[in-house]
């Protein structure tokens, strides 16, 4: 059965609900399924203004489409929000609680991480869960807020050697109630990096057990933050 969204692209409203309710207000939608919450990230990006937030239902989501392919990533769409914790059945943003419906954006696409998240279990995981919103007219804004973001392993060359739990090139993103855990960056940034005329803004997030090189995860104490 198609979504909503498949049916008709240009909507104001992302409502990916399994229910297929019809959405009660302009700016409500949400994403219950992996392949789904992608759906709706394209269809935010394409609809010229047109989708301004997504709700994404509580669950754990990977950006591969099941490839294993390690530069899979959670591409923000530029000027919109997007906010989890969830369960389904919500009509307003007050009805969420994202401490307890836990939304996870993780970048273990084998599934194969433990408490311990280190070399021998995580060179198989994404190098960047999320990146900022793409923008070429200087830096563009995007709201992520209610989610937690883990999994990340930015071994690579530059920029895949920072910026593991969050890659901003360019790009400003409002970043609210996140958790950022287990990421690690071989260069710097293990949560987050931004970089080249990026300015993240960061509220009442916690950061957790990432790990940068070069002083990337130090620069702001132990949280896993670099700027440059």
């Amino acid at each position: 059965k198609s979504s909503p969204i498949e049916q008709q692209p240009n909507l104001a409203a992302v409502r990916f609900d399994q229910l297929a309710r019809l959405p009660r207000g302009p700016r409500a939608g949400f994403a219950r399924r992996h392949a789904a919450s992608l759906r709706a990230l394209v269809a935010a990006a394409n609809s010229g203004g047109l989708v301004g937030e997504i709700w994404v239902a509580s669950g754990t989501y990977r950006p591969d489409r099941g490839s294993g392919a390690r530069s899979a990533t959670f591409q923000l769409p530029p000027f919109v929000s997007i906010f989890g914790g969830f369960v389904g059945g919500e009509t307003s943003l007050a009805e969420r609680r994202p401490r307890i419906h836990r939304t996870i954006l993780t970048g273990d696409l084998a599934g194969n991480d433990d408490g311990t998240f280190n070399a021998s279990n995580a060179t198989d995981n994404c190098r960047h869960v999320v990146t900022g919103p793409p923008s070429s007219d200087g830096p563009a804004w995007a709201n992520l807020d209610g989610f937690v973001i883990t999994g990340g392993w930015a071994d690579g060359h530059e920029p895949d050697d920072r910026g593991a739990g969050l890659l901003c090139i360019g790009s400003s993103p409002i970043l609210g109630q996140c958790e950022f855990v287990m990421n690690s960056a071989r260069r710097g940034g293990g949560a987050v990096f931004a970089g080249y005329y990026s300015n993240p803004v960061v509220r009442n997030c916690v950061f957790a057990i990432n790990s940068g090189g070069n002083g990337g995860a130090n620069s702001l104490g132990r949280v896993g933050l670099a700027c440059a």
